[in-house]
């Protein structure tokens, strides 16, 4: 991430938010959830509606403190303009950029002094989204012996927070579209599973209409 002063004065920060890398975890977002994530920071309708259990997308936590205190009501250290977009990386790679401007008012562990002090030496490396999904729309693909979870669709965008530089993970060698040909390998199998277990029930139906048959032509020989 870079931190420069706008023209108004306000620091603003900008970088990557989520990327289609592997994360510490295993997770893989789709370039579709990626987009997700663009369309919801960029949309100026839903800046931060209260009734929506995402709460204000465009908002940035200092180390997920809200999440890990299960305090919606902690301030938020910046907040993400709505410009968005989605970018290639040299790597062949898709992800999420940001400008996010730092809260000059912010109520929290740190001045916003010290939090350009920690951008600018590293400390504070990077962004870390906050979301969710469900099985759903999360594929478990093999590639080159290693499993990982591609998350096709998010049901749940809450912001993103900064993230110390020690807790961001390497991206490892792995390319998008082989992933992207495996979750489509997975679907194909599943699909499959799907339309044989429907032939199944419609033989089953076919033979209890036979056997009903046969059962209503004795009926009509005792007649």
């Amino acid at each position: 991430i870079k931190i420069k002063e706008s023209d108004d004065g306000d620091l603003v920060v900008t970088g990557l938010i989520a990327t289609t890398h592997p994360d510490r975890v295993g997770d893989i977002l789709s370039v579709n959830a990626l987009k997700q994530m663009v369309d919801l920071i960029n949309d100026e309708t839903v800046v931060a509606n209260s009734s929506s259990p995402q709460g204000s997308f465009r908002s940035v936590s200092l180390y997920h403190d809200w999440v890990k205190e299960s305090n919606p009501e902690l301030d938020e250290v910046a907040f993400m303009k709505p410009t968005a977009r989605l970018v290639e990386l040299d790597d062949g790679h898709k992800g999420v950029e940001v400008d996010a401007v730092i809260n000059k008012y912010y109520r929290g562990d740190m001045t916003p002094e010290e939090i350009k002090y920690r951008i600018d030496n590293g400390a504070i490396g990077g962004f870390s989204i906050e979301y969710n999904t469900t099985d759903d729309y999360c594929k478990q693909v093999e590639i080159n012996g290693e499993t990982y979870n591609f998350i096709e669709e998010l049901t749940e965008f809450g912001g993103v927070g900064f993230a110390r530089s020690r807790l961001i993970a390497n991206p490892a060698a792995v390319i998008y579209k082989e992933v992207e040909q495996k979750v489509k390998e997975v679907n194909k199998m599943s699909k499959e599973k799907i339309k044989t277990k429907e032939e199944e029930v419609a033989q089953e139906s076919e033979s209890s209409e036979e056997v009903k048959t046969d059962e209503e032509v004795k009926q009509e020989e005792q007649k």
